[in-house]
């Protein structure tokens, strides 16, 4: 995707294997908008494992997160890892006076 995640769009899912198995899921699109963002757990867009062992299939790419605030604060965690070998996505902060 982009780096300016316009348009939001999450991430693809993984390649199935020969044996039968989906891959993994691809991780979601979340856009929070706010006058102030205070991050005290987690938000997170990650992407599915796939299948291992003796029919392996891939992981889903990591999907995209958007946050727009006039402020952030807090210490928790943002993510939009790739499952298994699947790709990063992307996060976003924009810091803008005309939210909320």
């Amino acid at each position: 995707g982009n780096i300016f995640l316009i348009p939001l769009i999450g991430g693809s899912g993984g390649g199935g294997s020969t044996g039968g198995y989906g891959g993994g899921g691809g991780g979601g699109a979340i856009l929070i908008a706010a006058s102030n963002i205070v991050l005290g757990g987690g938000i997170f867009a990650d992407g599915g494992n796939g299948v291992t062992g003796s029919f392996v299939s891939g992981g889903g790419s990591g999907g995209a997160i958007r946050l727009v605030a006039m402020s952030f604060s807090g210490s928790g965690s943002i993510s939009a890892s790739g499952g298994g070998l699947g790709g990063n996505g992307r996060i976003r902060t924009v810091f803008s006076e005309s939210c909320g």
